[in-house]
C-alpha cells in the first residue's frame, strides 16, 4: 500500500477574470501521508482551501485546474481524481473523501431534521442503501461523536448548540466511511473549551478508525498540538513542508518563522509578540490576461 494517500503534482489553479488571470495555486507538489493529520496553514487568500478543493474537484467558478494531477491511493485502487467524469466524482465524494466546511454549522438545512439530511446525503451518493441501513449508520456515527442520537435524529438545526452542530457535521463526514476527511477551519466561532473537545474527537477518529485528515487552519497552537505534518502556503505557493517538529523548530522559510512569531503566548511577555503588516502579493497583477 502506498505511503501517501494523496499525491498532488504540479498543481496550478487559476481564476479567469475579465482583465486578469488570478493564479490562486502556483505549481504546487503536495503529499498527504496515510493515517496522519496533515495541516495546511497560511493567511486568508494564501491558497490553502483552493488547493484542498482540488482533491474534491470542487473549485468554484470561474476557477479551473489548469495544470497538474491529483491521485488518491485508496485501500483498493489508485484513482486519478482530475480525470473523473461527473458520475465518477459523484461516487467518489463522501465515499472516498469527505469535507467539513468552514462555518459548516450554516450548511445544515434549517427546514429538515438531522436524520432526513443524513438520509438524503447517503442515498444521493449510494442509492442502493435502505432507510434502515442509513439510520443504523447514522446512529453509529452520532454516538461516536458523543451525541445523544435519540434527541438529535429528529431535531432541527436550530434546536442544537454550536458545538452540537459541529459534531453533527463531523458525523456527516463519517457517514459513508471515507478514507480521508478534509477539515476547513472546523472550529470557527466556537469557544476555546469546545474547540479542544472537538479536536480530541477528531484525533480519536484518526487514531481508532485510521482515517487520514487534512486540516486547514490559522491556529498555529492547534497545529502544534494535533498535526503530524505541516505545509505552509504563501501567495499560492507551498513554501515549506515537513513534520510538525521540523517546521516549528527548524523553519527554513522566513514566512513560516513570521507565522510562528506572530502567535501570542499565554506565558510569554507581551513585548515579545510580533505583528507583521506586510501585505501579500496582489495575485491579480501577476498574470495579465492575454488577448
Amino acid at each position: 500500500m502506498n505511503e501517501n494517500i494523496i499525491e498532488m503534482r504540479n498543481i496550478t489553479i487559476e481564476y479567469f477574470m475579465k482583465k486578469y488571470t488570478l493564479c490562486a495555486v502556483d505549481n504546487v507538489d503536495f503529499d498527504i501521508k496515510r493515517g496522519t493529520i496533515t495541516a495546511l496553514v497560511g493567511e486568508s487568500g494564501s491558497g490553502k482551501t483552493t488547493l484542498a478543493n482540488a482533491i474534491l474537484q470542487n473549485i468554484s467558478s470561474p476557477g479551473k485546474l489548469s495544470n497538474g494531477s491529483v491521485t488518491m491511493h485508496t485501500k483498493d485502487e489508485s484513482i486519478r481524481i482530475d480525470e473523473l467524469d461527473y458520475h465518477g466524482i459523484k461516487d467518489f465524494r463522501w465515499s472516498k473523501v469527505s469535507m467539513v466546511f468552514q462555518a459548516s454549522q450554516n450548511t445544515l438545512n434549517p427546514v429538515m431534521t438531522i436524520f432526513d439530511q443524513f438520509y438524503e446525503t447517503a442515498i444521493e451518493h449510494q442509492p442502493h442503501l435502505s432507510k434502515s441501513d442509513v439510520e443504523k449508520r447514522t446512529i453509529e456515527v452520532l454516538k461516536y461523536v458523543k451525541l445523544d442520537y435519540e434527541r438529535v435524529l429528529n431535531s432541527y438545526p436550530h434546536e442544537l448548540s454550536g458545538g452540537m452542530k459541529q459534531r453533527v457535521m463531523i458525523a456527516f463526514s463519517l457517514l459513508l466511511e471515507p478514507e480521508l476527511i478534509i477539515l476547513d477551519e472546523p472550529t470557527t466561532a466556537l469557544d476555546v473549551i469546545t474547540q479542544d473537545y472537538i479536536f480530541k474527537i477528531l484525533r480519536r477518529i484518526n487514531k481508532e478508525l485510521g482515517i487520514t485528515m487534512l486540516l486547514m487552519t490559522h491556529d498555529i497552537a492547534i497545529v502544534a498540538k494535533y498535526a503530524n505534518y505541516v505545509g505552509v502556503m504563501y501567495n499560492g505557493k507551498l513554501v515549506e513542508y515537513g513534520t510538525t517538529f521540523d517546521v516549528f523548530k527548524k523553519s527554513q522559510h522566513a514566512y513560516t518563522r513570521r507565522l510562528i512569531e506572530s502567535t501570542p503566548s499565554l506565558i510569554g511577555d507581551v513585548k515579545d509578540f510580533k505583528i507583521y503588516d506586510e501585505l501579500p502579493i496582489d495575485l491579480s497583477r501577476l498574470k495579465p490576461k492575454t488577448k
